[in-house]
């Protein structure tokens, strides 16, 4: 085969598959905030989220009971699978809870963006849900 052969089945392979990858990455929730509430009586210290397989951080060293901790950033998409959420409860024991993060079809509205909540409650459990972002 000569190599202007090779290069033509080549674009038209790029050609046909690049539309289809952009689609899909568009099709990924877009975040523009994340929130990590302490939904429990006391103090919780220590507080890490880690999103797998992509392995994006977030830590805070305190959260006040009731209260939570909110970070804005630039929009980008979801891209993690599931997160594994890490804190020290008021009575000092080391807490773990790991889940899959929302997917949900119905949010992949193009041009809306998403806040990425994050509940921590009593006994070692916490809870992800999107709620749509008003910015």
């Amino acid at each position: 085969m000569n190599s202007k052969f090779i290069k033509s089945i080549i674009a038209i392979l790029v050609a046909f598959f690049l539309p289809t990858f952009s689609g899909c990455v568009s099709k990924h929730v877009i975040l523009d905030r994340a929130i990590v509430r302490n939904d429990t009586p006391g103090i919780i210290t220590e507080v890490k989220v880690i999103h797998e397989p992509t392995g994006k951080t977030g830590a805070v060293s305190m959260i006040l009971p009731h209260n939570a901790f909110e970070l804005g950033f630039a929009e980008q998409p979801l891209l993690g699978e599931h997160a594994i959420i890490t804190w020290r409860d008021h009575e000092g024991y080391l807490r773990k809870f790991e889940a899959t993060l929302p997917d949900n079809p119905d949010t992949r509205t193009k041009g809306k963006n998403f806040i990425l909540i994050y509940t921590i409650e009593s006994a070692g459990v916490a809870r992800i849900h999107l709620e749509s972002s008003n910015l």
